[in-house]
């Protein structure tokens, strides 16, 4: 698992092969509230996966920045 922080947001990636050569990732977004912390999960899009597992991540990760920035 690998954690970044943006714009005051955790983000959280657990990339993983369900079968060989196919890389997705498990992506969470942390953000502080009054009452704790919220968490949103986000979902790769059915048909997509990567060769490698640093695939994945970058794509993860530029996944989780635009849904953060409204961009999707």
């Amino acid at each position: 698992m690998t954690e970044f922080s943006y714009k005051h947001y955790q983000i959280s990636i657990a990339p993983y092969a369900p079968t060989p050569h196919h890389w997705v990732a498990e992506i969470r977004v942390f953000s502080p509230t009054a009452t704790g912390v919220s968490k949103q999960e986000l979902f790769f899009p059915a048909d997509q996966s990567f060769n490698t597992l640093e695939e994945a991540e970058d794509y993860a990760l530029t996944l989780a920045k635009r849904w953060l920035d409204g961009e999707q």
